[in-house]
């Protein structure tokens, strides 16, 4: 959850010292605070012009290059209410932060802003709704103990590690012979349920990785021993926890036919295999190293294990004011944004998704209410630490964390992002991630104090 001011991070804008944007009028209803904000019309001068050049980027003009026309030839190819419409994507956010800095509002979250008036040669209005921020009593959090387990990594781990660069640099081809737990084996497939066939339950060219777990259990087992042209029936089982509810612990019939086994061939644990993957001496090496990731891994899954228990006793322990509803139904939608993006990169449409779920969006919102506000007040505890343990971030830290952002942005459609995460307006949003990890790493030491 970042701080309010965060939507600065959509604009580059930053007013003049002369006309500044009015605080129209301020009310306060169960925790959220309304905002009614104008901005003079002989302030837009500058975001007009930007509006016109990047209007211009997206429709290049005939006989001026992208985003060179001047703002008159612009307002005549697109019109002036089109330059308006651009130019409140950066102005009202920056009037809002200004409004938010000129009067000292102690607010937290992501605003709902409506534009109320727009017209040409008239002062921008709009609404701003945004959540004040919740009073906090802390707990003892100096009390909270939470060990964490130092790494303890295995030879049977790394044995499978090791397993596993085979199988990604094992080769296949097509074998006329029955299939082993050691192939992969390729199927045509159709699913029913009592006889009646299953809508999207039919698959051609389906490969089944005969050493490696399948969603069905006792599936793969079925199919070890058929040949190219084999057809088998047969019937198991859904996993009773699989998100299909209408299938979920039913049982579901097969009808499989081989259409091709393909032998794997993994390479021997050999030199050429050791030098195939790194820099590696020897197999001592090699192992080595693995035991070094696998051992990051686990500090890192065993800090955030600690982390949540840790917050989770500090929200028991302390007191909240009444949350409002809006910073809860912000944490709501980013956890449905986020669950959407795992469903896209599994090939899933969303309303395939939440129809075999057997729920809508708003049921699915409502199973998170806990996790969501979770979150909240995880957030406002971190907040409310930072104050009690005078923890700030410093300018050198914001820039680390910027160039660790950027790092992960280099391809050439990634400019606007590296763009946004560039400018000064993103800095609040830093300081809140680098705060964040600040004050857990403070949590973590004195839970780990004897």
């Amino acid at each position: 959850m970042q701080q309010a001011a965060t939507v600065a991070s959509l604009c580059k804008y930053r007013y003049s010292n002369g006309t500044m944007p009015t605080l129209s009028s301020k009310s306060t209803t169960k925790g959220v605070l309304v905002l009614t904000i104008s901005i003079p019309p002989e302030e837009l001068t500058e975001p007009i012009a930007r509006a016109a050049r990047d209007l211009q980027r997206e429709h290049p003009l005939a006989g001026f290059r992208p985003g060179k026309a001047s703002v008159d030839q612009a307002r005549r190819a697109f019109g002036e209410m089109a330059l308006l419409e651009r130019a409140v994507r950066f102005t009202v956010p920056a009037a809002f932060v200004t409004i938010l800095e000129q009067e000292k509002l102690p607010t937290v979250g992501e605003p709902d802003i409506q534009v109320t008036k727009l017209a040409p040669n008239e002062p921008i209005e709009f609404t701003a709704k945004i959540a004040v921020l919740p009073k906090v009593t802390l707990g003892d959090y100096k009390s909270i103990r939470e060990p964490q387990k130092p790494a303890a990594v295995t030879d049977k781990q790394i044995d499978k590690v090791v397993e596993e660069l085979r199988d990604l640099r094992a080769e296949t081809k097509p074998a006329d012979k029955a299939a082993t737990a050691e192939d992969t084996i390729t199927i045509a497939m159709d699913m029913s349920k009592e006889g009646v066939p299953l809508e999207g339950g039919q698959s051609r060219g389906h490969k089944v990785d005969l050493t490696q777990p399948y969603v069905i259990p006792g599936f793969k087992e079925q199919l070890i021993g058929m040949k190219k042209g084999d057809t088998k029936t047969f019937e198991l089982p859904f996993p009773a926890d699989h998100y299909d509810k209408v299938l979920a612990g039913k049982i579901v019939g097969y009808k499989v036919t081989v259409t091709e086994v393909l032998e794997k061939t993994r390479p021997k644990i050999d030199d050429a295999f050791i030098k195939s993957l790194g820099n590696f001496a020897t197999l001592d090496a090699l192992r080595e190293q693995i035991k070094e990731n696998l051992a990051t891994m686990e500090t890192s899954k065993e800090q955030q294990r600690v982390e949540r228990a840790i917050i989770e006793k500090l929200i028991k322990q302390s007191t909240f004011e009444e949350i409002p509803d809006l910073l809860i139904e912000a944490e709501l939608q980013k956890i449905l944004s986020r669950v959407q993006g795992q469903v896209a990169a599994q090939g899933l449409e969303w309303s395939t998704y939440i129809e075999h779920l057997g729920k809508n969006v708003e049921e699915l919102k409502k199973s998170w209410l806990p996790e969501a506000l979770t979150r909240v007040q995880a957030a406002l505890l971190v907040r409310a630490i930072a104050d009690e343990e005078h923890i700030e971030v410093t300018d050198e830290e914001i820039e680390s964390e910027r160039t660790l952002i950027l790092e992960h942005y280099s391809k050439p459609e990634d400019e606007d992002i590296r763009e946004e995460v560039k400018s000064r307006d993103y800095d609040s949003h830093l300081k809140h991630l680098v705060l964040t990890r600040n004050v857990m790493a403070r949590m973590v030491e004195l839970a780990n104090t004897k």
